[in-house]
């Protein structure tokens, strides 16, 4: 994605550091949202890719009630309960949502998952972080199937393509203390050691 314009950067002044935990669908993300959302100083945000959506290929920021309007039409995100000020500019909103996840928990920490759109979080987000999880694509692919979210294995693991291929183009451009990478199958072998290399990820202690 290329924003030409500059006004369309203005989420990287953004005063929080959120940390997104990306990845392809059926790749362990649930699972691992759920054992960080236990953390008392972690609030987490599922489905921030909802958010994503209608910026992209945009050269300029949405009016707020376009945008508005187009995200309520997402169950996962109506689901989150979030309240919505008409008055925000859409940068502002969409650190709302972050602060209300915070705010909720009184987190100091907050993880926004996304499975898509993973390259437009750096350019709206500078100072961002991010935790990437994978699994073998072949467990990806069934698992779409499973769930009905694909027709067929070629499906489902040009999904699980196109997010390791958008992540390996983003990585390139991060330093090495920007992300930490997990698999699921290594979360599910040794879940403490991983759950304490990711709590020392973001300062926070086990």
């Amino acid at each position: 994605v290329t924003f030409l314009n500059p006004q369309f950067s203005a989420v990287a002044e953004c005063p929080i550091n959120p940390i997104f935990l990306v990845g392809a669908e059926c790749s362990g993300s649930t699972l691992f949202r759920l054992m960080l959302a236990q953390h008392p100083a972690i609030g987490v945000c599922p489905g921030f890719e909802n958010v994503l959506d209608p910026l992209v290929n945009k050269k300029v920021w949405p009016q707020t009630n376009h945008y508005v309007d187009q995200i309520s039409h997402n169950w996962i995100f109506r689901d989150q309960g979030f309240s919505i000020d008409r008055s925000l500019t859409v940068p502002r909103l969409i650190d709302s949502f972050l602060f209300q996840t915070m705010k909720l928990r009184a987190a100091e920490q907050v993880v926004a998952v996304a499975h898509r759109n993973i390259e437009m979080i750096g350019k709206l987000w500078g100072r961002a972080r991010y935790i990437h999880i994978v699994r073998d694509p072949r467990d990806v692919a069934r698992s779409n199937l499973e769930m009905g979210w694909a027709g067929h294995i070629w499906h489902g693991v040009t999904q699980w393509l196109e997010v390791e291929q958008a992540w390996d183009r983003l990585k390139k451009q991060l330093p090495n203390s920007a992300y930490v990478e997990i698999s699921l199958e290594e979360l599910s072998q040794a879940p403490e050691s991983v759950l304490a290399r990711v709590c020392s990820f973001m300062s926070l202690d086990y």
